[in-house]
Protein backbone atom coordinates (compact mmCIF):
# COMPACT_ATOMS: atom_id res chain seq x y z
CA UNK A 1 0.00 0.00 0.00
CA UNK A 2 2.60 2.58 0.97
CA UNK A 3 4.58 1.50 -2.12
CA UNK A 4 1.50 2.15 -4.47
CA UNK A 5 1.13 5.45 -2.26
CA UNK A 6 4.46 6.58 -3.04
CA UNK A 7 3.85 5.45 -7.06
CA UNK A 8 0.65 7.94 -6.81
CA UNK A 9 3.07 10.92 -5.38
CA UNK A 10 5.60 10.52 -7.86
CA UNK A 11 3.47 10.47 -10.75
CA UNK A 12 1.49 13.56 -9.10
CA UNK A 13 4.46 15.38 -9.97
CA UNK A 14 4.15 15.18 -13.86
CA UNK A 15 1.71 17.77 -13.46
CA UNK A 16 3.82 20.17 -12.18
CA UNK A 17 7.04 19.24 -14.33
CA UNK A 18 7.47 18.77 -18.22
CA UNK A 19 9.92 16.06 -18.04
CA UNK A 20 9.39 13.10 -15.86
CA UNK A 21 10.54 10.11 -17.65
CA UNK A 22 12.81 8.88 -15.51
CA UNK A 23 10.43 8.95 -12.52
CA UNK A 24 9.84 5.32 -12.99
CA UNK A 25 12.94 4.40 -12.24
CA UNK A 26 13.06 5.73 -8.77
CA UNK A 27 9.79 3.85 -8.04
CA UNK A 28 11.48 0.66 -9.32
CA UNK A 29 14.68 1.52 -7.39
CA UNK A 30 12.91 1.79 -4.05
CA UNK A 31 11.12 -1.86 -4.88
CA UNK A 32 14.43 -3.23 -4.85
CA UNK A 33 15.70 -1.89 -1.89
CA UNK A 34 12.46 -3.16 0.06
CA UNK A 35 13.11 -6.35 -1.42
CA UNK A 36 16.26 -6.93 0.88
CA UNK A 37 16.62 -7.95 4.26
CA UNK A 38 16.24 -4.71 7.07
CA UNK A 39 19.47 -6.23 8.25
CA UNK A 40 21.42 -5.42 5.31
CA UNK A 41 21.35 -1.51 5.92
CA UNK A 42 23.99 -0.97 8.41
CA UNK A 43 24.29 2.70 7.29
CA UNK A 44 21.91 4.90 9.85
CA UNK A 45 20.89 7.78 7.23
CA UNK A 46 19.99 4.66 4.69
CA UNK A 47 17.71 2.98 6.99
CA UNK A 48 16.31 6.83 8.40
CA UNK A 49 15.65 7.71 5.00
CA UNK A 50 14.06 3.67 4.40
CA UNK A 51 12.13 4.20 7.41
CA UNK A 52 11.08 7.33 8.18
CA UNK A 53 11.12 9.29 5.05
CA UNK A 54 9.56 6.82 2.39
CA UNK A 55 8.54 3.89 5.04
CA UNK A 56 8.75 1.08 2.33
CA UNK A 57 11.83 -1.11 4.33
CA UNK A 58 9.37 -1.55 7.98
CA UNK A 59 6.53 -2.55 5.86
CA UNK A 60 8.02 -4.52 2.86
CA UNK A 61 9.54 -6.89 5.73
CA UNK A 62 7.21 -7.09 8.10
CA UNK A 63 5.22 -9.93 6.44
CA UNK A 64 8.81 -12.15 6.19
CA UNK A 65 9.00 -11.10 9.97
CA UNK A 66 5.60 -12.36 10.80
CA UNK A 67 6.11 -15.44 8.71
CA UNK A 68 9.11 -15.85 10.78
CA UNK A 69 7.53 -15.54 13.71
CA UNK A 70 10.21 -12.65 14.52
CA UNK A 71 7.40 -9.97 13.94
CA UNK A 72 5.97 -8.15 17.42
CA UNK A 73 2.83 -6.92 17.82
CA UNK A 74 3.88 -3.57 17.50
CA UNK A 75 5.76 -3.43 14.43
CA UNK A 76 2.81 -4.90 12.73
CA UNK A 77 0.06 -2.40 14.23
CA UNK A 78 3.16 0.56 13.47
CA UNK A 79 3.07 -1.06 9.96
CA UNK A 80 -0.55 -0.54 9.80
CA UNK A 81 -0.58 2.63 10.94
CA UNK A 82 2.46 4.46 8.56
CA UNK A 83 0.46 2.30 5.95
CA UNK A 84 -2.69 4.25 6.84
CA UNK A 85 -1.19 7.54 7.12
CA UNK A 86 1.31 7.91 4.10
CA UNK A 87 -1.82 6.70 1.63
CA UNK A 88 -3.76 9.41 3.32
CA UNK A 89 -1.21 12.01 2.65
CA UNK A 90 -0.18 11.02 -1.04
CA UNK A 91 -4.01 11.15 -1.55
CA UNK A 92 -4.37 14.69 -0.33
CA UNK A 93 -1.50 15.59 -2.11
CA UNK A 94 -2.72 14.09 -5.30
CA UNK A 95 -5.91 16.05 -4.88
CA UNK A 96 -4.44 19.55 -4.25
CA UNK A 97 -1.72 19.35 -6.98
CA UNK A 98 -4.81 18.19 -9.64
CA UNK A 99 -7.11 21.14 -8.61
CA UNK A 100 -4.32 23.54 -9.33
CA UNK A 101 -3.45 21.83 -12.62
CA UNK A 102 -4.01 24.07 -15.34
CA UNK A 103 -4.00 22.22 -19.04
CA UNK A 104 -1.98 23.55 -21.53
CA UNK A 105 -4.63 23.44 -24.33
CA UNK A 106 -7.13 25.08 -22.71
Amino acid sequence: MVITSFMLVLYSLAFIFINVTGIGNIYYSLMGLAEKSREMYFNKWIMLGLVLIVPILPLANTPAQVLLNKATLLSMLLSILASLLFTVLSVTLFKVIIRKYTSASS
